[in-house]
């Protein structure tokens, strides 16, 4: 009985930190494309558009997707297009 305490502690801690280590991520990222990082904007767009690690919210995935695009990173334009063109921006 009394290890099954304990267990749920734990699991609660490493959810807490696991929570932390998500939004100092995050932030770290947001920063990054705010400094205008192509690698991090884009990455940014993915996390928006489908919700990993933060809220979903298509327009700011379009931005993202899109100042990423529009600095040349390889790859990322015929993707961003695909990619817009089914958030239908």
């Amino acid at each position: 009985m009394r290890e099954r305490g304990y267990l749920s502690i734990l699991l609660v801690v490493l959810v807490s930190l696991g929570s932390s280590l998500v939004l100092s991520e995050e932030s770290s990222l947001g920063q990054r494309a705010e400094e205008g990082d192509a690698a991090a904007q884009y990455m940014l767009g993915l996390s928006y558009l489908g919700g990993s690690g933060i809220e979903q919210n298509y327009a700011e995935a379009a931005k993202w997707l899109r100042l990423a695009a529009l600095q040349g990173r390889r790859g990322t334009t015929a993707r961003h297009s695909a990619k817009q063109s089914s958030l239908h921006v």
